[in-house]
């Protein structure tokens, strides 16, 4: 059986493919759910589910974005394309996993 950091090891080398790799684990518009559920197993093993919470909330209220990150910049840019949607929405979950303390970084 795995240890608690085994498992956080393996659940931040995934994270890390997700950015690095994301249209292998969703459709565009929809890789916001899989980083959460990611983070959310992450920070379940940490026993940091409130933080990892607070700063989801936080960053959604920042970018008055209730129904996601990609959705809200699809709204205040019509223009744009889902490429410039993913790069903003990865940014800032990138600033989540930085901040709750996943190894982005090997």
């Amino acid at each position: 059986m795995r240890t608690p950091d085994e498992i956080a090891a393996e659940l931040a080398d995934t994270i890390r493919q997700v950015y690095a790799r994301p249209t292998m684990y969703a459709r565009v518009a929809d890789i916001e759910r899989s980083l959460w559920d990611f983070h959310w197993v992450w920070a379940i093993v940490h026993e940091n589910e409130t933080r990892l919470h607070e700063l989801h909330i936080t960053t959604l209220t920042k970018h008055k974005a209730p129904s996601g990150l990609f959705s809200r910049y699809m709204e205040d840019n019509p223009d744009a394309s889902d490429d410039d949607a993913l790069a903003f929405t990865l940014a800032e979950w990138r600033n989540i996993s930085t901040t709750i303390g996943v190894p982005l970084d090997l």
